[in-house]
This record gives C-alpha cells, structure tokens and sequence, in this order.
C-alpha cells in the first residue's frame, strides 16, 4: 500500500491555486504514490490521474491548469513529464522506501506461515524451534511442559512453552505462554 503525506500547511500555501489545479496538483501526487514514480509524471497520464473538468486531457502542453502549477512554482516542466514534488518532496516516501517496506513486510509473512507450519529455518536466533520434552498431563495448554524448581527453591512447579522457551508460573497455566497466546489470539 502506498500513501501520500500532506501536512497542514499545504492549505494555506495552496490559497493561491484555482481548486482545479489544488485537484490536479493532489491528483498527480496519488498518481506518483500508487506508480513509485518519485514525483516524476509522464505528461501522456494526465488523461489517466487528472478528474478535474477544467483539465484539457488532450493537450497536456497547453492545458491552463498545468501552466497555472508550473507558473506558481509547484510543478516542473521536464519535457515528456512534469516533476510535481517542487513543494515538500521530503513528506513523499520514495520507490526505494516502498519497496523496502513491500519485501520486509513479505519475509515477515514468509516467516510468520513457515514457522506456523513446523518449518523454523526462517525464525529469528531467538524462536526456540527444537521441542522440550513434556510430561504435561490431560487439560495443559498447548505447548506447555511442566518444570519442577529445585528441592528447597520457593515458587512450586513451574511451566515452560516449548515453543519459545519461556517459563511461566503455575498459575497462568490457564493462559500458558503469552506469546502463544497472543498468535492464537484466544481470548484468556
């Protein structure tokens, strides 16, 4: 998913456009977002992204609302396409960003479905993926094995997920392991 980012001064900078080039000027900045175009619009998509009935589609050189954004110093002329991040770039995530973000969140997914599947060669260091032994009776949560504290040491049986290795008291066995709980997303 891509967005685009207009902060509040955008409204009284704008004060000066007629309301079809702030339509087109917001127009070409979703057009840029949803292509990763970083900014650059080719002039043969203004039939594409500009909806404003004031837009000459037809004739993009000579449309009066593209010369009103040029004029005022929003969008640039660079021959085959205009270059509309004249004013705020830095609030525009650029293709690189999005991509980035589009392959960690899809490693994530990657990782999140293999691990589910018994497959833990993607998990972090920190996923505990070999089984602990269990001598859990009927009626223990999933994943949980019972471990016994030393003779004399206070704090009883304890139990420990064998899915990420942490230890939890016996009396939130009920509950078991958080994170195993928060996965399952059962409500305690």
């Amino acid at each position: 998913m891509t967005w685009t980012k207009i902060g509040d001064e955008f409204n009284d900078a704008a004060a000066e456009l007629s309301d079809a080039a702030v339509r087109t000027h917001l127009d070409a900045l979703l057009w840029s977002a949803r292509r990763l175009l970083d900014l650059v619009v080719p002039k043969a998509d203004l039939r594409r992204f500009a909806f404003s009935p004031s837009v000459d589609i037809t004739a993009p050189d000579a449309c009066p609302v593209v010369h009103e954004l040029i004029a005022a110093g929003w969008w640039e002329d660079r021959h085959d396409a205009w270059y509309v991040g004249l004013r705020w770039p830095e609030w525009q995530r650029d293709r690189a960003q999005v991509e980035s973000d589009r392959e960690r969140e899809t490693l994530k997914k990657r990782r999140q479905r293999a691990h589910h599947q018994g497959d833990h060669s993607l998990c972090s260091p920190r996923c505990s993926s070999s089984p602990v032994p269990t001598r859990a009776g009927p009626g223990t949560p999933r994943g949980l094995s019972p471990v016994v504290s030393p003779k004399g040491v206070p704090g009883g049986t304890r139990e420990r997920c064998t899915v990420h290795g942490h230890e939890h008291s016996a009396v939130n066995a009920t509950v078991g392991c958080v994170a195993c709980h928060q996965e399952r997303q059962v409500p305690a």
